[in-house]
């Protein structure tokens, strides 16, 4: 996957593009915060596929578009309270789950990317890169509330 950033007009805006087999890739783009808009590149074979990945990858670059490196992003932190009741199998699940909705969310609003999460004695935190901070944080708690993930503790900024 390849994500590029640019701001324009007081606005920041996202474009990647993602591979789904040698020959078809889906082209993402949007303002960050907004669903944005999906399309397919297709085509015949895997060499000539890669000529047009990167024919699309000059278009964006060319219009002002660059990728950020990890120092460009802030650091946007989840933390949930471990559950001390229940089977292992099902705290397991929980945290599988919110990290694929972690990961659909931060795609879907071209917000950042997914990094990791780690399981203490009390707490499991979810850490994801993230474009705007105060975006993201609204956009991810709206969801988790909607989503049954009502008990996390607090996100912030690390």
């Amino acid at each position: 996957m390849f994500r590029f950033y640019k701001k324009s007009r007081g606005h920041q805006y996202y474009w990647e593009i993602e591979d789904i087999d040698t020959t078809s890739s889906m082209i993402h783009f949007g303002r960050v915060g907004q669903e944005g808009t999906k399309r397919f590149l297709k085509s015949g074979s895997g060499g000539y596929h890669q000529e047009k990945i990167n024919k699309q990858i000059k278009f964006v670059l060319d219009q002002g578009y660059s990728k950020l490196i990890r120092k460009d992003y802030q650091i946007l932190v989840i933390e949930y309270e471990v559950e001390k009741k229940g089977a292992p199998l099902d705290y397991q699940a929980a945290r599988y789950q919110l990290e694929f909705l972690l990961k659909e969310i931060l795609k879907r609003y071209g917000l950042g990317c997914f990094d990791e999460n780690n399981s203490g004695s009390e707490f499991t935190r979810f850490y994801c890169y993230v474009v705007d901070f105060e975006l993201a944080k609204e956009i991810i708690d709206q969801a988790l509330k909607k989503m049954n993930f009502k008990s996390f503790s607090k996100i912030y900024l690390l």
